[in-house]
């Protein structure tokens, strides 16, 4: 796979598609998508395969789907993880775009044909660009341990021990 695909940040890439849609198919695909936000959501899908963010929008009168994520790691684990790992919660809304090919009832069985299709849809960013270059298991852990250090510093136990002068610099981040 070409390596120049997507854009990188520290451990981030980036990685926008751009599909068509296929006409009459509007109404479900939104359905469809509200649905696999609502699964994403409660799910460890995002953990699974480093995902911070992503956008789905259907655009130009619902003729078009934007499809853009920031994860951590390689494009090409990535899109591995996607085709390969996660097939069951992306097929519900890949059916509804243009080429695809699988079918309204399933995917299609030859995953390396689906990933084909997936990245013949690939859309080069010009500008791409993350104000805190960090994995999710590091932010994730950064606000575990800031939640932590919160509970502490509501406990009134602590007023002894947060006097020690090497607690300062967390002191000063934490009345910002």
């Amino acid at each position: 796979m070409d390596k120049d695909l997507g854009k990188k940040a520290g451990p981030n890439s980036e990685f926008t598609l751009i599909f068509n849609i296929q006409p009459g198919h509007e109404k479900q695909l939104r359905d469809d998508l509200v649905a696999f936000g609502e699964g994403v959501k409660a799910s460890r899908v995002p953990f699974i395969i480093g995902l911070h963010d992503s956008r789905l929008c259907m655009f130009d009168n619902d003729t078009r789907l934007l499809f853009a994520t920031t994860f951590d790691g390689d494009i090409n684990q990535y899109i591995d993880d996607a085709v390969h790992t996660l097939m069951d919660i992306l097929h519900p809304w890949f059916r509804h775009l243009v080429g695809y090919p699988g079918t309204m009832e399933a995917p299609q069985a030859d995953l390396n044909v689906m990933k084909k299709w997936f990245m013949s849809h690939f859309c080069k960013s010009v500008v791409y660009t993350r104000t805190y270059p960090r994995t999710l298991q590091q932010v994730m852990k950064s606000l575990a341990v800031n939640d932590a250090f919160q509970q502490v510093l509501d406990n009134p136990a602590a007023t002894k021990p947060l006097q020690d002068s090497a607690l300062k610099p967390l002191l000063d981040l934490a009345s910002d």
